[in-house]
């Protein structure tokens, strides 16, 4: 800067000849500060770690939680024993504050936790089932090793949800175990027709494991649920697909 101080360790450039072109990538001093003093004082780096997985808020998943404007991280799968888990997290919460900086999209957190001091307590602004809720959080070390999950659809008969271009079956016993899954709770979507599910982005082959904040027991539950819903335009859905869980705005009435 003006003062002489550096703000930032050039990493990469852009070229399209192999030359310089004006345009280059740096680090932010503060990210090499802190990545310097975890080397020299333990020989290597440790990367924060919260323990659960996020997505975006969109405007119909806004309108389902009760939000003016999308905003925040919103937690779809909490990880047994993590930070996460310890301090209390569920899935459903929308993160909106690290350490008292706003988020705007989820994709601003894994840089903030990712840089925050392990072992060193943090705050966390949540909003719960419309209310804003500070929990205070351990920061952990992000693991070595990723979780591997597979897939394996079942057949069974399928039950019926007409109005919406559905169809879900309950998970057999040896599905759950290839996905990792509880040993109870959810509906397989075995068919999506025409209508408000397809429109929600849903696919054959999810498993809706959460309606409307509500944990989906089995096939049934799924559409005695849906029948509750009331006069709700917009509901928010956790499906599980593939290896990661992910939440759908689903629109019951225009």
């Amino acid at each position: 800067n003006l003062d002489g101080e550096v703000v930032g360790i050039n990493s990469q450039i852009y070229s399209r000849t192999g030359g310089f072109m004006g345009l280059s990538f740096a680090i932010p001093i503060e990210l090499a500060v802190n990545v310097a003093d975890q080397l020299r004082d333990s020989g290597r780096v440790a990367r924060g770690y919260l323990g659960v997985l996020i997505q975006d808020v969109d405007r119909n998943l806004a309108e389902s939680f009760g939000m003016a404007q999308p905003h925040g991280a919103l937690v779809s799968r909490v990880m047994p024993d993590s930070p996460a888990d310890k301090a209390g997290l569920k899935v459903g919460d929308v993160i909106l504050e690290f350490n008292g900086k706003p988020l705007l999209n989820s994709s601003q957190l894994p840089p903030m936790v990712g840089t925050a001091r392990v072992e060193e307590e943090a705050t966390l602004l949540l909003l719960r089932a419309g209310k804003e809720k500070k929990v205070a959080i351990t920061v952990g070390r992000l693991p070595d090793d990723e979780e591997e999950v597979s897939t394996l659809p079942p057949i069974a008969q399928p039950d019926d949800i007409a109005q919406l271009g559905l169809s879900v079956i309950d998970i057999e016993p040896q599905v759950r175990k290839e996905l990792g899954l509880d040993e109870t709770g959810g509906a397989l979507v075995s068919k999506v027709s025409p209508g408000a599910a397809q429109e929600a982005g849903i696919n054959r082959g999810d498993i809706v494991l959460m309606f409307d904040g509500v944990d989906v027991k089995n096939a049934r539950h799924l559409r005695e649920l849906i029948d509750q819903a009331g006069d709700k335009r917009t509901v928010a859905v956790l499906i599980h697909r593939g290896d990661s869980p992910l939440f759908l705005a689903l629109r019951l009435k225009d």
